[in-house]
């Protein structure tokens, strides 16, 4: 048995480039990483072996240069910020605004079962999360209302049974939690 050493089919009449060789191997290999070149041994034109070099040593990376790099992860502060949008207005950062998209999504036979009034309230709200603020004017009374995004920075429920609270009204009384009836976007 030949150690390192790549043997070909007998019936081969063609001979095999370095190339194709190495295509070979990947394709057999299952790896991803590039496999060693392999080349005609120069001892005989007419052999059907072909030698392999040897593979480099593994490559060793410490941690501090391994890629890729993240940012340390802050303890205790809230990943959730306000800044600065244009005109000066404050609006959530991406990472709110993202984790405000997912709590406004809802099925689509949910959203069949609400009423036309109900669909107005939820559309106008969710154009305000899609443009990053934290309240919109109620399209039927003309309110100012937090939005998800606002709820969510607040980091827990108040207990004031708002209207798009994303915690459940879990801080709320029993007669406030009585009161709202869920519609599948928010509370009524």
């Amino acid at each position: 048995m030949l150690s390192g050493s790549l043997l070909l089919s007998p019936c081969t009449s063609t001979r095999l480039s370095p190339i194709s060789i190495l295509a070979i191997s990947r394709a057999f290999a299952g790896r991803w990483w590039n496999q060693p070149l392999r080349h005609s041994s120069s001892a005989s034109e007419s052999s059907d072996v072909v030698t392999v070099e040897k593979a480099p040593k593994e490559l060793r990376l410490s941690r501090e240069e391994a890629a890729p790099v993240y940012s340390p992860a802050r303890s205790g502060a809230s990943p959730w910020q306000l800044v600065k949008g244009e005109g000066g207005e404050l609006i959530a950062n991406h990472k709110l605004w993202e984790a405000a998209i997912q709590k406004t999504e809802i099925p689509w036979n949910d959203y069949d079962l609400m009423t036309s009034d109900e669909r107005t309230v939820h559309m106008a709200h969710c154009r305000a999360v899609q443009e990053r603020k934290m309240t919109y004017k109620d399209p039927l009374t003309g309110n100012s209302v937090f939005t998800v995004s606002q709820l969510l920075l607040n980091g827990e429920c108040c207990g004031n049974g708002c209207r798009h609270c994303p915690y459940g009204l879990e801080n709320a009384s029993d007669q406030i939690k009585r009161s709202k009836k869920w519609n599948g976007a928010y509370w009524l």
